[in-house]
C-alpha cells in the first residue's frame, strides 16, 4: 500500500500495458468553462472491479511556519486483496523528515460514499463539500487535522484513455488549486496549529500506468495569490511525446490550463544508493495559442529522499517488487523563476520557492 500511495501520488499504478499509439490526452477546459467548480461526485469513491483500480487523493500542504504536508489517501486493489490507508509525510521546519503509513483490508475497513466526499479507513477519516476537504488521521507516531477550504474553483481534466476502445482509463482532476489551509500536526508527542495553502490532486485509473511511464515531475508553487502546478510523465517509449499539464490560478480564478508543456532537464546530480541522476536544475515551457510561458526550476534543498520498497514489509515487498524495479522519490525545495503572459497581454513575473517532485518508477 505504501508504494501505492507513494508512486500513484504521481499517477502510477501498475498492470498491463497499453498500447503506445492509443495514448489519447485530453483536452484542457476551454476559458469559458475553468471556472465552473467540481462536483462532489467528481471527487468522491468511484470503485471499479478492474484487478488495476487504484483511486488517491494527493495533497500537499506548506505552512507558513515552515512545515511541508504530504498525505496520499489510497485505495487500491495490488496485492494482498484491497486496501486503503494513508501514506503521510512531514517536512519540519527544522529539517527534518517524518514518514508514516497505515494500511488496511478495504473490504472489512472501508468506508466511502459515492456521491459525497465521505471516506473512512481506520484510523483515516476524508470528508467535505466540493469546496472544501478535511483529511483527519491518528498513526501511531504522527496525527493531523486539516482542512483546506478553495480559493480558485476545481478543474476536472477527464479521462487520460489507454486504449483504442475507451475502456481503460486514468481520470484526474484537481479539487483544489492553492487553497486555504489551516489545521493542526502531532509528531514528537506534540499537537501544532499550522496554517498556509494547498493542493489537492484526484486521481483514479482502472488500468496500470508504469508500463508506459518512467519518469514522473511534480512543480506547485504557492505566493502572493498565484497558484501554479506543472506536472506529468515522460513515456518508456522514446518515439511517444511526454505527457504534462500546466495550471495556473491568481487569486479566487483559475487563468489558465494547457498540455502543450514542455519539461527540460539541464543539469542533473548522481545519487549513489538509486544509480539515479536526479534533475536540479529544470526548464519549463507553455507554447499555446493564447497563453506563453518559461521558467526555470533551481534546487535549493532536498527535503526528501526514499526508497519505496525499503518501506514496506517483507511480502508485500516481493508484490510490489514485481511491478516496480526501482522506485525512488525525491522532494526538492527549488527557486522557480517564471514569465508568462495570456491572450498577449503584458508579460507576468515571479521568483519564489516552489517544490518539486520526481518519481522514478522504472527508469
Amino acid at each position: 500500500m505504501l508504494a501505492a500511495a507513494l508512486a500513484v501520488s504521481m499517477g502510477v499504478s501498475p498492470g498491463t500495458a497499453a498500447a503506445q499509439d492509443a495514448l489519447e490526452v485530453p483536452a484542457p477546459p476551454p476559458p469559458d468553462k475553468l471556472n465552473l467548480g467540481l462536483p462532489a461526485a467528481r471527487q468522491a469513491y468511484a470503485p471499479d472491479p478492474a484487478e488495476s483500480f487504484m483511486q488517491t487523493w494527493n495533497a500537499y500542504y506548506r505552512s507558513e511556519d515552515g512545515h511541508h504536508v504530504f498525505a496520499n489517501v489510497a485505495v487500491s486493489h495490488l496485492g494482498l486483496g484491497s486496501t486503503c490507508g494513508l501514506n503521510l509525510a512531514v517536512t519540519t521546519p527544522d529539517g527534518r523528515t517524518l514518514l508514516e503509513t497505515e494500511q488496511r483490508d478495504a473490504e472489512e475497513e472501508l468506508r466511502a460514499s459515492k456521491r459525497r466526499i465521505s471516506l473512512r479507513c481506520g484510523n483515516t477519516h476524508m470528508s467535505g463539500t466540493p469546496k472544501k476537504l478535511r483529511i483527519q488521521a491518528e498513526l501511531p507516531g504522527m496525527a493531523m487535522d486539516v482542512t483546506i477550504e478553495q480559493g480558485p474553483p476545481g478543474v476536472d481534466l477527464g479521462a487520460l484513455w489507454l486504449d483504442a476502445d475507451r475502456e481503460r482509463f486514468a481520470r484526474y482532476n484537481v479539487p483544489h488549486l492553492g487553497s486555504r489551509m489551516k489545521g493542526r500536526l502531532k509528531y514528537d508527542g506534540k499537537w501544532r496549529t499550522i496554517e498556509g495553502a494547498g493542493f489537492l490532486e484526484h486521481f483514479v485509473t482502472n488500468h496500470g500506468l508504469q508500463k508506459f511511464s518512467r519518469i514522473w515531475h511534480r512543480l506547485r508553487l504557492m505566493e502572493d495569490g498565484t497558484s501554479l502546478m506543472i506536472g506529468g510523465f515522460t513515456p518508456n517509449n522514446d518515439d511517444a511525446k511526454p505527457v504534462y499539464f500546466m495550471f495556473l490560478a491568481q487569486g479566487d480564478r483559475v487563468i489558465h490550463v494547457s498540455n502543450r508543456v514542455r519539461v527540460k532537464t539541464l543539469k542533473r546530480r548522481p545519487h549513489a544508493a538509486s544509480g539515479y541522476l536526479v534533475p536540479t536544475h529544470v526548464e519549463v515551457r507553455v507554447d499555446d495559442p493564447r497563453f506563453r510561458l518559461k521558467g526555470t526550476l533551481k534546487s535549493v534543498r532536498l527535503i526528501g529522499e526514499f526508497d519505496v520498497l525499503q518501506q514496506l514489509n517483507p511480502i508485500f515487498r516481493v508484490i510490489v517488487r514485481t511491478f516496480f524495479a526501482n522506485p525512488w522519490i525525491f522532494r526538492n525545495r527549488s527557486r522557480v523563476e517564471v514569465e508568462w503572459s495570456v491572450d498577449g497581454g503584458p508579460t507576468q513575473r515571479l521568483g519564489t520557492e516552489g517544490m518539486h517532485e520526481i518519481i522514478y518508477v522504472n527508469e
